[in-house]
């Protein structure tokens, strides 16, 4: 009888260490920009590879479904009240660019030329704002931050519309 509880308990201690050590996290993840700390964006990927609007692709093989779909990418452009950075932005069609604030300065991002902003749409602020479809690169309204994805391919200049100095481009590849 005691030998029986012996191998129980040891079982016991056993498999209550397994389960203590073997659920190990993963560390936290650093934004080598800020040297290890976290306070900046992080540029971000989609690795099931499809846009968050459309429904998830359902597959039989998830890892060969993933490796052979397109990334889709996140870039984060800052915005420090007098200039955007990165001041060019170079990503795939289909891909977002998130423009962010940092500020206490109005941001509306819009693209060129100033005051129309039809360069990428090819309609005035006046024609598309609100972009209810999201087809004009065009914020439409101060915020502290504006995320667009661009589905077409060239180079869009795009400017603050409460300070025409601060500009930058998104090149879309």
């Amino acid at each position: 009888m005691k030998t029986a509880l012996a191998i129980i308990i040891a079982l016991l201690v056993i498999g209550g260490g397994y389960l203590l050590f073997a659920n190990k996290t993963q560390a936290p993840v650093t934004n080598p920009a800020t040297g290890g700390g976290t306070s900046a964006p992080l540029e971000t990927t989609n690795p099931n590879g499809y846009v968050p609007s459309e429904p998830a692709p359902q597959t039989d093989s998830a890892p060969a479904a993933a490796a052979s779909a397109p990334s889709v990418k996140t870039v984060t452009v800052t915005y420090d009240g007098s200039s955007f950075s990165p001041a060019t932005a170079t990503i795939k069609k289909g891909d977002t660019v998130k423009f962010v604030d940092t500020s206490s300065s109005q941001m509306w991002v819009a693209s060129a030329p100033h005051p129309t902003h039809q360069g990428y749409s090819g309609t005035t602020v006046s024609q598309h704002c609100p972009d209810t479809a999201g087809v004009a690169f065009d914020e439409c309204a101060p915020g502290n931050t504006y995320t667009f994805t661009f589905q077409k391919i060239g180079s869009w200049a795009y400017h603050n519309h409460f300070n025409t100095s601060a500009h930058g481009t998104v090149v879309v590849q």
